[in-house]
Parts: structure tokens; sequence; C-alpha cells
């Protein structure tokens, strides 16, 4: 019996002691799917810029072996030619890419931290302002319900004041299904509420309408 007192003993000694640091505050944001897939991309396409300093330092060391030391021999000649222009245009192409993505992550999280409601003043209310009533765009699609093209990232965009007003033409993103009457689904989210909106080619959409 006393044994086994003994072994519990040394086991409750052995737990590692456990300190919690105090967190004042947890924020919690709201991502949609769409966000989380410009997030995602955002991950891998970062290494572009990498490559494209790669292939920009590769073009620029052989222009200058081609205008300092040229080869005597004309087919390493030519080689250092072909590596300076596909270089170039391999490292333009990726630094593009690279600045397009790290425009719409930006642009995303500008979204994400817009949804946060503004902090207590005093007295625990939130200061008003009728000017600023948020308006988030969770989804929106382009076409009809066989084909369209989502266009959440470009409506979220243009998005001024916490209003949204735009004249459904293919000049959103094209036209997913020639010939067809297309639509613009629209899924948003105003006041804290949750609504979808069809509106029809050649209409405008205003959002959120006065009813809201």
């Amino acid at each position: 019996m006393c044994g086994r007192e003994h072994q519990r003993d040394v086991q409750d000694d052995r737990k590692p002691e456990i300190r919690w640091g105090r967190v004042d505050t947890f924020v919690v944001h709201a991502v949609t799917d769409s966000e989380l897939d410009i997030l995602q991309k955002g991950s891998w396409i970062s290494v572009s810029l990498n490559f494209a300093i790669f292939f920009f330092s590769v073009a620029f060391t052989c222009l200058v072996t081609l205008l300092t030391a040229p080869p005597k021999d004309g087919a390493a000649y030519m080689a250092f030619v072909v590596f300076t222009a596909v270089g170039a245009s391999l490292g333009l192409v990726l630094l593009l890419l690279w600045l397009c993505n790290r425009r719409s992550v930006s642009r995303v999280v500008a979204n994400i931290r817009k949804r946060l409601p503004a902090e207590s003043d005093a007295h625990g209310t939130a200061p008003q302002d009728e000017s600023a009533e948020e308006l988030v765009i969770l989804q929106a699609n382009y076409g009809t319900h066989e084909r369209h093209i989502d266009v959440t990232e470009h409506l979220a965009s243009m998005v001024l004041n916490g209003r949204l007003q735009v004249k459904v033409l293919n000049e959103i993103a094209g036209d997913p299904h020639k010939g067809v009457r297309k639509k613009l689904f629209v899924k948003y989210m105003s006041r804290g509420k949750t609504y979808t909106v069809e509106t029809p080619e050649r209409q405008i959409l205003s959002l959120p309408p006065p009813e809201h």
C-alpha cells in the first residue's frame, strides 16, 4: 500500500508546471471560401518572386558577358543571346504574376479587416457612422446557372463607402455563355444580415437597397 502511494507521489512530481499567459482580446475574422482560395494561391505564388529574381540575374549575367567579353564561337554567342532573352522574358512574366497576386491578397485582407466592428467607446457603445455602413460581398457570379464566372473579388473592390452600384454587362468579366441572357448572382452581408440578389443583364445593381 505504501509502495503505491510512493509511486503516485513520484508521478505527481513529474507533471510539468502549466503557466497561462493572459490575452485581453481575441479577434475572430470571418473569411469566405473564395477569399481562402485567393489566400491559398498567395502561399505558392509568392515563390514566383524568387524565380523572377533568378531569371533576371541569369539574363543580366549573360547580357554583361555579351557586352564585355562576347564569345567568339557563333553557337556560344547565340546561346548567350537566347539565355538573355528567355531569362528576361520569364523574369518579367513571373514578376507581373507576383505583383497581381500581391494586390489581390492585399485587397482580400483589407476586406476581411473591414468587417471588424469599430471598438466600443468608454460607455460600451460602438460609434455609429451612417456613411460607412458595412457591405460585404460574400459571393458573386456572372453568367447562367450552367456557365458563370466568379466575380467576387471584382465586385468587392468596387464597394465604396459601404455601397455598390454597377451595370450588369459583359465588361464585368467577359461573356461566359454566348448567346444567352445572363444574370449577376450576388450573396452579400449588410448590417449583420445575409441576402441574395439576382440582377439581369443590362440592368443596374445597387447595394444595399433602400429597404435594407
